[in-house]
């Protein structure tokens, strides 16, 4: 039910790591571009949670990578690729880069991620992080500053949240996280069919079934042939066969010391 695209950085170079998956070098041009093809997607019930907001214009080395820009520059060219999508093709969300702005953590930059993404363009669906591959994309800093879902749930989310279940605030934080993540989910293809009457039917695939089946035959007889080669060989040593190998085997090496 939901896409992990469009791709909505700028072609900042044509050396550019991810170029082949973005729009164009010009903020307008991307931002119109996308909005009709994310109109689109969602027309099919797929939500969208473009990337990587923001600032991702440079591939190598952008885990930690801080972006020094000014305002100006960040609306009219990298910001608007994104803001297109929202406010002309309702996009339903965004994926958080790893780079900074300057040194604060996009996911973690609030007013990035509420002033400007919800409150000024009115986007209320996921906002997702990048995968969690970095101590800096944690779950406080995030849910603070308006990320409502984490991609990977490493220990940086998992281990750093619960200690907060006292405090109000980031407990707050939380649950508005829940309302835009069930938002999304609600106005996409996810939730086709769901009515209040709906139960859930878990059905196995029959490849699976016979995945599974042919497993358990194998270790089957994989256990089998291991227990009749331990018998086989402890019935072998009780033969006068292995007994005269064995009287063969001291007569070499009486042998060998005379």
């Amino acid at each position: 039910a939901c896409l992990y695209g469009p791709g909505n950085n700028i072609h900042r170079t044509p050396y550019g790591g991810r170029n082949f998956e973005y729009y164009s070098e010009d903020g307008f041009l991307s931002g119109m571009m996308s909005a009709y093809e994310v109109k689109a997607i969602q027309d099919k019930g797929v939500h969208v949670v473009m990337k990587h907001f923001a600032l991702n214009d440079c591939e190598q080395d952008r885990i930690g990578l801080g972006v020094w820009i000014n305002e100006q520059a960040a609306r009219e060219v990298y910001l608007k690729a994104f803001q297109a999508p929202v406010e002309v093709g309702n996009a339903n969300g965004v994926m958080i880069a790893y780079t900074r702005w300057g040194a604060v953590w996009s996911g973690g930059n609030y007013g990035l991620v509420t002033g400007i993404l919800r409150n000024e363009w009115g986007c209320d669906g996921m906002v997702i992080t990048d995968n969690v591959l970095t101590q800096y994309v944690n779950g406080p800093d995030g849910v603070m500053a308006g990320v409502s879902i984490y991609d990977a749930m490493m220990s940086f989310v998992t281990d750093t949240l619960p200690k907060y279940k006292n405090d109000a605030v980031i407990v707050n934080a939380m649950r508005e996280a829940c309302h835009h993540n069930l938002y999304a989910i609600a106005n996409s293809c996810g939730m086709n069919g769901v009515g209040a009457n709906t139960t859930i039917k878990v059905t196995r695939p029959t490849v699976v079934t016979m995945s599974i089946i042919i497993a358990c035959a194998s270790t089957f007889f994989c256990l089998l042939g291991i227990v009749m080669w331990i018998i086989g060989g402890i019935k072998f040593r009780k033969t006068e066969e292995y007994k005269a190998y064995k009287d063969f085997k001291k007569s070499l090496k009486a042998a060998k010391k005379a």
